[in-house]
């Protein structure tokens, strides 16, 4: 009888193998970190808490807008080669004061002269990119309209408390007579939702009174304190001076 030969008299009977299972990691949730600050905004139960909370969230708000800003100008700068034409035009301009004609005629050569305006030029477009990096912006969008709407909402609810709580407008006007446009203004910076003189100067009044509040706010509450003072103070630590400061910068670098 003949012998018939197959794979299986050879190698044996395949094994079958179960295919591998691929694990799958579900997507982690984004974590807010605005949320422990609203939370905290949200369960005060007096004026005091609710304000110091306010506080807390605006300047977590700043200092979101400030590193969103820094990247936008890294970025910007970068691209445009603002820092490398800079130090060229450095070299340039102490070129031109080692020459024996510096004294005399004071004046940028022609090489410095080139060097200025491809410095100026470039440095005008990365302002104008990190305008439009911040304008289109999703991120700074979004949480500036969730924060915004959020605040203003709390502001109301704030101001009933103070309302029931109890400062007369006769005391407020006292309070503040003595407090001049830097002083209000750097209110306005810690409250920029509040639209209503006589609202600020109810926040200005309690920044004075209250106890919790009295030694953050005696810088930019002293009548006598210049807008350097405030930049000192938020220098050392003081963050009540905090959102003028920023206002300010924001201000005179056109930067929102």
């Amino acid at each position: 009888m003949p012998i018939t030969i197959t794979n299986e008299s050879i190698y044996g009977k395949p094994q079958s193998v179960e295919p591998a299972r691929i694990q799958v990691t579900p997507p982690q949730p984004e974590v807010d970190p605005f949320l422990p600050a609203i939370e905290a905004v949200q369960k005060a139960g007096d004026s005091l808490t609710k304000e110091k909370a306010l506080l807390d969230l605006t300047n977590q708000y700043g200092e979101f807008e400030s590193q969103k800003m820094k990247q936008f100008h890294d970025m910007a700068y970068g691209r445009f080669g603002v820092s490398g034409l800079e130090r060229q035009l450095k070299f340039s301009e102490q070129k031109d004061r080692s020459h024996p004609m510096w004294l005399q005629y004071q004046t940028d050569s022609e090489e410095t002269a080139r060097a200025r305006a491809m410095y100026d030029k470039s440095l005008s477009l990365a302002e104008s990119h990190i305008r439009e990096l911040a304008a289109s912006d999703p991120d700074i969008t979004r949480t500036k309209t969730r924060i915004g709407a959020f605040m203003k909402t709390q502001e109301r609810l704030l101001n009933t408390m103070l309302q029931k709580e109890g400062i007369q407008n006769e005391k407020v006007d006292q309070i503040t007579s003595v407090l001049n446009n830097d002083n209000l203004a750097a209110v306005q910076a810690i409250y920029p939702q509040i639209t209503d003189q006589q609202e600020l100067k109810l926040r200005a009044a309690q920044l004075i009174t209250n106890p919790k509040f009295r030694d953050e706010a005696s810088v930019i509450m002293d009548p006598s304190a210049k807008p350097q003072d405030f930049l000192t103070a938020a220098v050392h630590g003081v963050s009540m001076a905090v959102p003028y400061v920023l206002q300010r910068q924001s201000a005179l670098t056109g930067q929102d």
